[in-house]
């Protein structure tokens, strides 16, 4: 994320903090001088919260979530690792960022890797208590993240990567960048 404020931010400074769109509504709060009283209960930090611009304190994990419902998506973000479940169906991902930063490899789907499974279950609870807090009551079924149990699409891979260009004709398929490619650069 770049965020540029002069007399706030230092110019040319890079950060590794792990930041997302949960951290906007209070880094605009803070820049407003706003003292709203919810800004304690939000999962967000301002990014202005240490000098020279970042979080006030270093974040261990960071959740993205979009939607409602089936369209429900929650991804946790720890270190390299990176693991994302989607509600309508219940199709999880486990990446390791470090060697894999395209997400072209899904841990899950090596059948042998038994340690991938313990991860992403590790995981798949910690976003569970952060959806208990911060999220909707309806993304649960029972004490679990509810899988709405939709089938369709059939065949899936990385949802960052649209499925459209399998469709294509084989001269059209030679024009388009591959996923690799695009996330590259």
């Amino acid at each position: 994320m770049l965020l540029c404020y002069p007399g706030q931010t230092e110019a040319g400074r890079r950060c590794d903090d792990l930041v997302n769109l949960l951290d906007l509504f209070p880094t605009f709060a803070d820049a407003a001088g706003i003292e709203h009283p919810v800004l304690g209960e939000l999962p967000g930090s301002s990014l202005l919260g240490n000098p020279g611009g970042g979080l006030p304190t270093v974040r261990e994990a960071a959740v993205t979530e979009l939607g409602v419902e089936r369209g429900r998506f929650l991804s946790l973000r720890r270190g390299d690792l990176k693991y994302s479940t989607y509600f309508a169906d219940g199709f999880e991902e486990l990446y390791d960022l470090q060697a894999d930063p395209t997400e072209g490899h899904n841990l899950l789907h090596d059948a042998a890797n038994g340690e991938a499974r313990k991860t992403a279950d590790a995981m798949r609870r910690d976003l569970t208590e952060w959806e208990r807090e911060h999220g909707f009551a309806s993304s649960f079924e029972g004490d679990c993240l509810r899988n709405y149990g939709v089938t369709e699409p059939a065949r899936r891979r990385n949802n960052q990567f649209a499925v459209w260009p399998d469709h294509v004709s084989p001269e059209e398929a030679l024009t388009l960048e591959t996923p690799g490619e695009s996330t590259v650069n």
